[in-house]
């Protein structure tokens, strides 16, 4: 698995260790241009997993601590609905971190899933994000399965 594949970005402005504070910013949920074969959300690409945020008014905060870690906050309204500090680091002009998840074996269930994200800014102050997913393990141990998923290109509106 691997996000080499996804090309830059036209509008990128490549992120280095002077400028990494172009991440700070409070982003749309949603993105600018929706891909209607998938659904898509900032917090599902960042945290794996959706939460019920009202669309209209929950947005993702970024605030970057130092050049190796972003803190990520998903809003809801005025409250804070989740909050976790990402570690990574800047590469190719881009913020990636590397989530991993392993259950272990099991009779009944084993999963691993291996997740590479990365996010970048473009001159118009919007968020442009890239994933890759590889997911494999089986399921009442005669199931298995294999996942791979990628996701190129998708723009998160920068709010004021």
């Amino acid at each position: 698995m691997s996000i080499k594949q996804a090309s830059k970005h036209t509008g990128l402005v490549e992120l280095n260790t002077n400028n990494i504070d172009l991440l700070n910013g409070k982003y749309q949920e949603n993105p600018v241009r929706p891909d209607t074969t998938r659904i898509t959300t900032l917090s599902w690409e960042i945290f794996d997993h959706g939460y019920n945020v009202d669309k209209s008014k929950g947005y993702i905060e970024f605030k970057v601590i130092n050049c190796n870690n972003i803190l990520v906050s998903i809003h809801d309204s005025d409250s804070i609905v989740k909050s976790r500090v990402f570690q990574g680091e800047i590469k190719d002009g881009y913020f990636q971190f590397n989530r991993k998840y392993l259950i272990i074996p099991m009779i009944f269930v084993n999963l691993f899933r291996n997740r590479i994200i990365r996010v970048g800014i473009l001159d118009n102050n919007n968020l442009i994000t890239d994933y890759a997913q590889l997911s494999f393990g089986t399921l009442y141990v005669i199931i298995p399965f294999l996942n791979k998923n990628n996701q190129f290109d998708v723009e998160f509106k920068k709010r004021n």
